[in-house]
């Protein structure tokens, strides 16, 4: 099984916890990792069930925006250390001439 609910993540998490056994034995029998069943219980004890559903749009929305504003900042990131390093060889090359 590929896809859980929030409902049926809750169940899993809370009967891995009460069988008392380690996450990679438990999770043989649901065709999940181990690490997959940590992460869900991570965000379950951050934020409940709402912590196991898929992220609402607004989420998605500012994921899209975040995402853009990351590569935009790459771009000037990128252009700003060729500038730098162009100032490096021109300040390189004054310095000789002296």
């Amino acid at each position: 099984m590929g896809h859980y609910s929030a409902k049926q993540k809750e169940k899993i998490i809370l009967k891995f916890r009460e069988s008392k056994t380690k996450a990679k034995n438990f999770v043989k029998s649901y065709g999940i990792s181990d690490q997959t069943l940590l992460n869900w219980c991570k965000k379950y004890d951050q934020s409940g069930i709402d912590g196991l559903g898929a992220p609402n749009s607004a989420d998605k929305e500012e994921l899209i925006i975040l995402r853009n504003e990351v590569k935009e900042l790459k771009k000037k990131n990128a252009e700003l250390e060729t500038r730098n390093e162009m100032q490096k060889r021109i300040e390189a090359l004054i310095s000789k001439k002296k």
